[in-house]
């Protein structure tokens, strides 16, 4: 084997979204043989994201940032390559809902007029 590189199907995560992804290997020469292959994720953006012995990675990302997906491909001559790819993590997009602000706050009642009418008691005579 000579090289090897890896890609990811999905580079791109949401805070907060579930994200799915399949890392692919590709060695040369395309017929080396005893192919193993190990992954890891690494960075900011890799916490709360895994990653299977198969390449697939899953889960919600819960942090903004990079993370680094490395392939570390090994043949039956004990060669081995190791190879990166990145996934990017953004925020969570912000959406706004008519009306919602609006039900936050309670109608309150106008104060009542609480002026006392008093009479006088006149003196009769």
């Amino acid at each position: 084997m000579t090289g090897a590189t890896v890609a990811i199907d999905n580079v791109t995560g949401e805070v907060g979204t579930a994200y799915t992804g399949q890392a692919t290997v590709t060695v040369t020469p395309v017929d080396a043989t005893g192919i193993t292959t190990t992954y890891a994720l690494s960075g900011t953006g890799a916490a709360g994201l895994s990653v299977s012995a198969t390449g697939a990675i899953t889960g919600t990302p819960t942090a903004v940032g990079t993370a680094t997906l490395t392939g570390t491909v090994k043949d039956d001559s004990g060669t081995t390559k190791t190879a990166t790819a990145t996934i990017t993590v953004s925020a969570a997009a912000v959406s706004e809902t008519p009306g919602v602000m609006a039900s936050h706050y309670q109608a309150v009642a106008a104060p009542s007029d609480t002026k006392s009418t008093k009479t006088k008691k006149g003196n009769k005579k």
